[in-house]
């Protein structure tokens, strides 16, 4: 810790006295951002003990902070069925690359991976790829 200018530091962040807090969380805190922005956003230039935490009991009385909070629940994984031979279970996706569309399939047995070029025009809604070219 330091002192520079009339102002405390600890490395290069403001330590806020105790009289202060409840504003700078206030102002940290107007953009509704959430938990983690704001203590992001409070980790570049302040410091106190515990401001983490205070943040945290500021955001979880915000409703606004609450009805936009991340609602969509995570879905839970579900394994596959483990292969016992080639091409047994295969994985499929499509991606775009560069303009272009692809298709990967993946043989879950030996790993072995296809990457196929689908010709401009087409689209995998109802399109059958050739991959013997």
């Amino acid at each position: 810790m330091s002192i520079e200018n009339g102002l405390i530091l600890k490395g290069e962040r403001v330590v806020i006295p105790k009289s202060q807090r409840s504003d700078i969380v206030e102002r940290i805190h107007q953009a509704n951002q959430g938990v983690e922005k704001c203590q992001l956003r409070a980790r570049l230039s302040i410091f106190w003990p515990e401001i983490n935490k205070d943040i945290e009991v500021r955001v979880q009385k915000c409703e606004v902070c609450q009805e936009s909070q991340n609602t969509q629940a995570k879905e839970t994984l579900e394994p596959h069925e483990v292969a016992t031979r080639p091409w047994q279970v295969v994985g499929t996706d499509s991606f775009s690359w560069d303009g272009d569309e692809y298709l990967h399939m993946c043989d879950y047995y030996s790993k072995f991976l296809i990457i196929q070029k689908i010709p401009r025009g087409q689209s995998m809604g109802n399109t059958a790829v050739n991959l013997t070219k």
